[in-house]
């Protein structure tokens, strides 16, 4: 059971993976330029 439970949730991890680094990097970028300025 914890091996099909493992399964899914390590997919549902790389998803979520990708997504956050796309948000992260988004608001690096977004907070890059503002430190830079401030």
């Amino acid at each position: 059971m914890v091996k099909t439970k493992t399964k899914p949730k390590k997919r549902r991890t790389f998803a979520t993976d990708k997504h956050n680094s796309k948000t992260r990097a988004d608001a690096v970028n977004k907070v890059n330029p503002f430190d830079l300025h401030v």
